[in-house]
């Protein structure tokens, strides 16, 4: 957080830079994971959106685009999560064209947006050894407990914690108490090391379901 508002200071000082967005793609994840304002978390993500489309680079303005979904999603602001992933999908139209991994928050919420099927013909074109293809598409298919593996062995912790707290919802609304715990406890084990509080919440509270 430290550097991203070190970065976001410099440019609104005077001197932008190409990697603002990034700065405040990171200030957003983070104020949304420990229960910033919906207002300050929007606005990052606005403004990350508008360096995204002035620089015009895809890699810029797909995964701002891809955590302005998810993000609206989590704050229940459907319309503007609908939007933002359709928009994607109108961009991405060779996976080849820009980096995959780049669009893959929206892989979250793509079911629950109504693009899942459209986010599998595009991966279509992509290498399916990669391993943001193959996490990409266990998320689609909603097999978090290989997507977690994949993001491990990437060394990818964000999507690794979050993929094992998707896997613990799931399998507590099945019935697999067991199963969930043994997810919930690595979640939990990353969140709570960066004061995560949102998904601690979400955790402990799938915990005591499971118990």
């Amino acid at each position: 957080m430290a550097g991203a508002e070190k970065v976001i200071a410099e440019c609104e000082a005077g001197a932008p830079l190409y990697f603002e967005y990034h700065a405040r793609l990171t200030k957003a994840w983070i104020g949304l994971a420990r229960e910033a304002s919906d207002e300050l978390v929007l606005e990052e993500l606005r403004r990350a959106v508008e360096v995204g489309r002035a620089v015009k680079d895809l890699q810029v303005l797909v995964p701002t685009l891809g955590l302005s979904s998810l993000a609206s999603v989590e704050l229940g602001r459907l319309d503007e999560a609908r939007a933002a992933a359709e928009e994607v999908v109108g961009l991405i139209t060779d996976a080849s064209s820009v980096n995959l991994h780049r669009a893959l928050d929206i892989s979250w919420v793509a079911e629950t947006l109504g693009c899942a099927d459209a986010f599998r013909s595009l991966l279509a074109g992509a290498n399916p050894e990669n391993l943001w293809v193959k996490a990409f598409t266990a998320v689609l298919d909603r097999d978090f407990g290989l997507a977690a593996d994949l993001f491990a062995e990437m060394g990818n912790a964000t999507d690794g914690a979050y993929a094992h707290l998707k896997a613990a919802d799931e399998l507590v609304t099945e019935g697999h108490h067991a199963e969930a715990d043994t997810h919930l406890q690595k979640a939990l084990a990353f969140y709570r090391s960066v004061a995560a509080t949102r998904y601690v919440r979400q955790a402990e509270a799938l915990l005591a379901a499971a118990s």
